[in-house]
């Protein structure tokens, strides 16, 4: 798990997968699956897609709806599927990206 943390704060700004994520830290993708469970309750797939919509979310709270989409900062992090990335990201957020992208910053 220290690998895997250290890998994660390596790429802070880059969206992750878990097949270079285990060449990195030199695991099998079964032995990150069990490791990720007991330490983080869930696997290291659905940990990666929460880090990357935070990861999104904070780049659409500091962008200035007139200089970016939220398709472009979708992609950059790796969501190809804009539907689904909507989706996760009004169930952690309660709003669409959209919003957050046109609120005024504190």
């Amino acid at each position: 798990m220290r690998r895997f943390r250290r890998a994660l704060e390596e790429n802070l700004d880059q969206p992750l997968y878990i097949p270079e994520l285990c060449r990195a830290i030199g695991v099998s993708d079964r032995t990150l699956r069990l490791c990720c469970q007991e330490q983080l309750g869930m696997s290291p797939k659905r940990y990666l897609v929460l880090r990357r919509v935070n990861l999104a979310r904070r780049t659409l709270r500091d962008s200035a709806p007139g200089a970016t989409t939220v398709t472009e900062i979708a992609t950059q992090y790796g969501f190809w599927q804009f539907g689904r990335f909507a989706g996760h990201y009004k169930s952690l957020f309660g709003e669409a990206p959209s919003g957050t992208l046109h609120r005024p910053r504190e």
